[in-house]
């Protein structure tokens, strides 16, 4: 299947492929998390190797490999990371979905959020 085949059949809105990303992260965790424990008794070496490498590796480049649809012109949507910038309320997001026709962005509430553990 080619990726313009996939990109028609599966068009998603960028909070959609945000929340999927996070379903599958978490679905991945679960599942590898209980077969370190089970399998391999805690062992540190493994749950670094079986838990936390598939997690940076999906964090990562999860998000540019979905599929986006622009809400606005229904162009194709790349995932960028921004350096930080300092604005007057505090950082700017540094995550966003960047349209490549009309240069639309979604923000992920990054460094900004208010929902955070400060």
């Amino acid at each position: 299947m080619e990726h313009e085949e996939c990109f028609q059949i599966l068009p998603m809105k960028p909070g959609m492929a945000r929340a999927l990303t996070v379903v599958i992260i978490l679905a991945t965790l679960a599942i590898t998390t209980t077969v370190v424990n089970s399998e391999y008794h805690g062992d540190l070496i493994m749950g670094l190797l079986i838990i936390v490498l598939p997690f940076l590796t999906l964090s990562i480049f999860l998000p540019y490999a979905l599929p986006v649809k622009c809400p606005r012109c229904r162009g194709k949507m790349r995932f960028h990371f921004r350096p930080a910038i300092k604005t007057e309320n505090g950082e700017a997001p540094r995550f966003a979905y960047i349209c490549e026709w009309c240069r639309y962005d979604y923000e992920w509430e990054g460094a900004s959020s208010s929902s955070s553990l400060d």
